[in-house]
């Protein structure tokens, strides 16, 4: 799951004599010569912040030469067809927990060597600037884009070695349509439904590589995710392959799952969200009913309903409202603001998207 970071915006322009930069500036990469290796670190100081490196140019080499994790890495490569090798050695691992972006000028002799990890969050896009990939590392993203001017051959100026390349979607072409990208899953399917006040999840993989498990994740508040299962994969399949998973104990109201698969190196990857309502119509009631103005009203829920109700509003047959309560414990009394005068009411019970009308007499 992603972590929270706080975001420091950093602008860092890479140019002859002045520099303006938030970060430390301790070298150049523009305009100069091939032989130049610049470390990320020296040109960089802003540790998990949201960094643009704007007007990269020349031929150097800008080298990642240890472990860095960054909320966002936006570089912008000035006009020219100089050679440019942005490089990760073996045993660096980059993580970007949100997007790596390339842009500006799509010119040739733009060079992305990855012999250890790049790990990117959301979006890895290419922004179409015509990079050689060499590298015998891995690279992993959610969503790959603007990749169709990228390549990773040996006839194209590289080493001809490739990263291992793993995506949730990959479009564009180029390395998208290369030997070594590889989905760890390609999931089918995924759909639940409830049957007999349990939710019973099922999904299908159309492929699965270097695949470890399933967890199951649910919530209401479609924020936060709790893990509620867990289930084996097969672990290599070019096949279909069906799963089911049985949520035993669901909460009342929309409930929204996810899978996250993992695989046998620890790298995951969420599905698409699937929402399942679970209602509690025809299972609720009032007692008494009939009632008198002054009778202790209670609203009975299924025994497995363990929250408190969202909103109960009371309304006349004409529709008006007479009243409303929020938050209601139902294993108290509802307190109306005054007493009911003789007559039908509408009580209207309605939880996490939930809801359900019932008729209450008032003798």
């Amino acid at each position: 799951m992603k972590k929270s970071i706080t975001s420091l915006l950093v602008i860092f322009t890479l140019s002859i004599g002045s520099v303006f930069a938030q970060c430390t500036d301790n070298g150049t990469l523009k305009n100069s010569g091939a032989s130049d290796v610049f470390l990320f670190s020296d040109i960089i100081n802003c540790p998990n912040g949201d960094v643009t490196i704007t007007d990269a140019g020349g031929n150097g080499v800008l080298r990642f030469a240890s472990d860095v994790t960054l909320n966002s890495l936006n570089i912008v490569f000035q006009n020219g067809n100089k050679p440019i090798t942005i490089e990760i050695p073996s045993g660096v691992t980059v993580t970007i927990t949100q997007g790596l972006t390339f842009g500006g000028q799509p010119d040739k002799d733009k060079f992305l060597v990855v012999e250890g990890n790049l790990n990117v969050g959301e979006t890895l896009d290419f922004g179409s600037i015509q990079f050689e990939i060499d590298g015998t590392g891995t690279i992993s993203a959610k969503t790959i884009t603007g990749g169709g001017d990228t390549t990773c051959s040996p006839g194209s100026g590289g080493s001809g070695t490739c990263p291992t390349m793993t995506a949730e979607s990959c479009s564009g072409g180029g390395v998208c349509n290369d030997g070594n990208f590889t989905l760890p899953i390609v999931l089918k399917s995924f759909e639940g439904e409830v049957k007999f006040e349990r939710v019973v999840l099922s999904w299908v993989t159309a492929k699965e590589e270097n695949f470890s498990h399933f967890e199951i994740e649910r919530t209401t508040d479609k924020e936060i995710y709790d893990p509620i299962g867990f289930v084996q994969g097969l672990g290599e399949s070019l096949s279909d392959v069906s799963y089911d998973f049985t949520d035993n104990n669901p909460p009342y109201g929309n409930i929204n799952y996810r899978l996250k698969s993992v695989d046998i190196d620890g790298s995951f990857e969420y599905s698409p969200i699937i929402q399942v309502i679970n209602s509690f119509e025809g299972k609720v009631n009032l007692s008494p009913n009939p009632a008198n103005s002054i009778s202790n009203i209670r609203i009975n829920l299924p025994s497995s309903f363990n929250d408190k109700v969202d909103l109960v509003s009371i309304y006349d047959l004409n529709g008006t409202l007479i009243s409303q309560l929020m938050n209601v414990d139902a294993s108290s009394d509802l307190k109306f603001d005054r007493p009911l005068k003789a007559g039908m009411y509408i009580i209207k019970v309605q939880h996490n998207g939930a809801e359900e009308n019932l008729r209450l007499l008032v003798q």
